[in-house]
């Protein structure tokens, strides 16, 4: 397994990890009912590199802190988000995500669908 892909690998756990417990506070009813809305999200294609200066820092980190370099990185502290029609940057990243909280509402299920990272993770040549 190359470098990128072990990367890629945990990046993805991370965003699992990451996703899963949003808000810290389980907005989940004690009980379920028969019916419920469910928050579905897809076609992320976030952009881990959007920024290349981050890989060795993000490389060398366990996941549990790559979301404290994403927040302390001055070239993103600053950075719009991404375009209309290009891979999502970290700044678009935390939009969605807070968009899923803001719109979760009592539903017990978030519902992802996949396409979590960058078109062509494996064509792209890492910072090293």
């Amino acid at each position: 397994m190359t470098n990128i892909s072990r990367y890629l690998l945990l990046f993805v756990l991370a965003i699992i990890v990451v996703m899963s417990g949003c808000s810290g506070v389980s907005t989940v009813p004690q009980t379920v009912p028969a019916t419920y809305p469910v928050v579905a999200i897809s076609d992320i294609h976030f952009n881990p590199l959007d920024d290349p200066t981050l890989y060795h820092a993000l490389a060398a980190a366990p996941a549990s802190q790559w979301q404290s370099i994403f927040q302390n990185a001055q070239s993103l502290s600053k950075k719009p988000p991404s375009a209309w029609g290009s891979d999502t940057n970290y700044p678009s990243l935390v939009l969605a995500l807070a968009s899923v909280q803001k719109n979760l509402g009592t539903s017990p299920v978030i519902l992802f669908s996949g396409d979590m990272l960058v078109h062509y993770a494996d064509t792209r040549t890492s910072a090293e």
